[in-house]
């Protein structure tokens, strides 16, 4: 740093030096003497920019002398100081100085800054300044000289014994201070006392109106109970639905139109697919989909807002929306259409200046689809959220299929089940057999062009033939995964129908009439480790929420078996806790319970319905990527535990659990927990539901029983899920800090 002598200019003129007592400090260095400070202004000077980051300004307000603190420093610690011997500057003596009743206070701060410094960084002369400095007050005390600080002997001391003076002075009142606000504070907390007491008490008088209330609870179940039970009920039952069945209000959209004849298993059905919130949305677009959605929009819309929830509910994101506009005439459904775009950048609407039916609309939209795959679907259908996901699986996995739909449930004006499709391709010559939906590669659909525009009944029926009468095969998913809404129309002319019926059959009476068309089915193999899959598609990654909370379960089928049963209590529960789940089975069954646990979590895979073995590996490597899955649990299915140690190794973040129920009997259990121990270095945890937690740990060996855990209630297996994931993580922590 450096410093020059500093010169005050007068309001005469004239210019005032700095006291000599600061010259020689300047000179000499003498810290000491700087300590006594008795100055008005701040000092000027020139630091070094390494010397400020030593050394930083104090962070006390309404301190005046901050660069004598850096000043005193620099001399405390030996700094090199250059000394200019000439005023280099004049400060104005109208600028602002500092009020000598705070000088005590500047004083004060100035040896707490210095109190700072390391002991090793002091300078040994500055040192020996010090203790000379002590030495001269302790012969002033022996000298028996009053140490009372009044303003009498305020004049008998020199400057630095006053600087001293004043300093402990000021010390003394702050410990009177603080002592005053220790017994604030001891008061303060004999009271918090009182108030903690009084807390307690309460908490006591609650939890015995908590018990109370708990026993009424239990009064009032057990008359509701017997009440059900009574003969009364069973009549006010009755005539309540007896009264329903009178009644004249109007059906709702999702309720079928006879009520009185209506399958109530439709009903259910459908309103459990129609009601599910929308969880999987992604309001982005891609900018490469892979499915192009196409759809023509008629002048009835009230259906829309039911089809649209199901439609961006799908698990599978990775889409485009085009909708045409088939020269509408309604004003509102005009408006209405217009309005799709601005819901989601996904929905493209094109618009025909007049109406030119069906075909038409859907050529328009196929010549402006960028997707792989193409997905032809009616504005009054509603649709399984897997529905899409399925059926790009199915055909990535089939590349000798060109096209794909599900079983679908009829409603409203008529209801059934319909389940045919694709498998038998000759009845197609007869009837339509696609209800709803279908997804078709776009490759193999441009090589026979679109639909014919001159047909305005039956235009799809007439391409489905056309699509088999060249060899393009198809596959029916054997799922429900589409509601197909029957609405009773404007009835067509029983001429015309006939009509075009005979025109399209004309067409390609001569290839089903002479080419034999047998059945499809597809060719499932024993599994073969070699010729195992390791991708299946491209990305598909949901933004997901409730981090740690990712399931994806391995189960057998969902029966009513009392495994199965134990399964359903446990993801109820894990509903109830917000985790997120994904279910995938692998029995061919025709799960009996599946409804359950559709009401639980809709992201649930048959994969013996839509996926050959080998790509069952790439299924789950593709499902934890894309729903982000934290843990997998397997459950009473052998095949899952063989891809274990290829999934340990590309997935170190996501925790692996076997889950084993054993009843009352150990012996199926036995089976699946000897395999499972075949692979316990891939699993983090290997745990057992028992009633009889004691007989369990006797009958079952375990190699590793360090990951051994058997639990009686499902609430122990949410903390087994929960200890799980945290020890995976703070396990990949450790690694990462070792490798850094």
């Amino acid at each position: 740093m450096v410093v020059c002598p500093q010169v005050t200019l007068q309001e005469d003129g004239e210019l005032k030096a700095m006291p000599a007592a600061v010259n020689y400090a300047f000179i000499d260095g003498c810290l000491l003497k700087l300590l006594e400070f008795n100055h008005n202004q701040d000092i000027s000077a020139l630091f070094s920019l390494k010397l400020l980051q030593e050394f930083c300004y104090s962070p006390e307000r309404g301190l005046f002398a901050l660069n004598w603190h850096i000043f005193a420093a620099a001399m405390a610690t030996g700094k090199e100081i250059a000394y200019y011997p000439y005023p280099l500057y004049a400060t104005s003596n109208s600028a602002s100085t500092t009020n000598p009743v705070n000088l005590a206070k500047e004083r004060y701060y100035l040896r707490q800054y210095l109190y700072q410094i390391e002991p090793a960084k002091w300078n040994q002369r500055q040192l020996n300044f010090l203790l000379t400095g002590i030495e001269q007050l302790l012969q002033q005390q022996n000298s028996g000289k009053v140490w009372h600080f009044t303003h009498q002997n305020n004049q008998n001391l020199s400057p630095q014994s006053q600087a001293w003076m004043l300093t402990a002075q000021q010390i003394q009142d702050e410990l009177t201070q603080t002592q005053e606000t220790l017994k604030s504070v001891q008061a303060w907390n004999q009271q918090l006392q009182a108030g903690k007491d009084w807390l307690e008490s309460q908490w006591q008088t609650w939890m015995l109106r908590t018990q109370k209330a708990e026993l009424e609870w239990e009064r009032w179940q057990s008359f509701s109970r017997m009440m059900s039970a009574s003969k009364f009920w069973q009549l006010r039952s009755a005539w309540l639905k007896f009264k329903r069945l009178l009644g004249g209000k109007k059906p709702d959209p999702l309720v079928l139109a006879n009520q009185v004849n209506s399958d109530t298993r439709i009903r259910d059905f459908v309103a459990l697919i129609a009601s599910q919130k929308v969880r999987f949305f992604q309001p982005e677009a891609s900018e490469a989909p892979v499915v192009s959605i196409i759809s023509v929009f008629l002048n009835d819309y009230q259906y829309f807002e039911t089809t649209y929830r199901s439609v961006i509910n799908q698990t599978w994101q990775n889409f485009e929306w085009i909708i045409v506009n088939d020269g509408l005439t309604n004003a509102d459904a005009v408006a209405f259409i217009e309005s799709l775009s601005q819901r989601t950048n996904k929905i493209k609407v094109l618009s025909h200046s007049n109406q030119q039916g069906d075909a038409a609309g859907r050529n328009t939209v196929i010549a402006q689809a960028e997707g792989k795959y193409l997905f032809f679907i009616n504005l009054v259908d509603i649709f399984d959220p897997t529905y899409i996901e399925k059926s790009v699986l199915f055909l990535e996995t089939h590349p000798e299929f060109s096209f794909v739909n599900s079983y679908s449930a009829v409603f409203q004006a008529q209801e059934y089940w319909w389940n045919y499709g694709f498998s038998q391709p000759a009845s197609f010559f007869h009837e339509n057999q696609l209800k709803g939906g279908l997804l078709y590669r776009k490759v193999d659909f441009e090589q026979l062009g679109g639909f014919d525009a001159d047909l305005k009944l039956y235009a799809d029926w007439e391409r489905w033939l056309k699509a088999i009468a060249n060899q393009q095969q198809g596959w029916t998913i054997p799922e429900y995964l589409e509601c197909n809404r029957s609405i009773n129309s404007v009835e067509q002319d029983p001429w015309e129908l006939k009509r075009v019926t005979e025109l399209i059959q004309s067409r390609y009476h001569d290839f089903f009439s002479s080419t034999p068309t047998a059945n499809i089915s597809l060719n499932r193999q024993s599994l073969n480790p070699q010729q195992l899959k390791y991708k299946i598609v491209g990305q598909n990654s949901l933004n997901r929420y409730n981090s740690g909370k990712h399931l994806l379960f391995f189960f057998p089928s969902l029966s009513n078996s009392n495994v199965d049963k134990f399964h359903l209590d446990l993801v109820r529960l894990l509903e109830k806790e917000g985790y997120e789940m994904a279910i995938a089975t692998s029995f061919k069954s025709e799960h009996p319970w599946y409804d359950s646990f559709y009401r639980l979590t809709p992201d649930i895979f048959h994969l013996p319905n839509f996926l050959d073995q080998v790509y069952w590996l790439a299924f789950i490597r593709y499902i934890i990527q894309s729903r982000q899955i934290d843990i997998v649990v397997i459950s009473h299915t052998d095949i899952a535990y063989y891809f274990l140690p290829l999934l340990r190794a590309e997935f170190p973040q996501v925790a692996f659990i076997d889950w084993t129920y054993t009843g009352e009997s150990n012996s199926q259990s036995n089976n699946y927990s000897t395999v499972s121990s075949q692979f316990s270095q891939y699993l983090d945890c290997q745990a057992l539901f028992s009633p009889e937690m004691t007989a369990v740990e006797k009958d079952i060996n375990y190699p590793t029983k360090s990951k051994l855990r058997v639990c009686s209630s499902n609430f122990e297996m949410i903390n087994i899920f929960t200890e799980a994931i945290q020890t995976r993580q703070t396990q990949i922590q450790s690694e990462i800090d070792t490798e850094l």
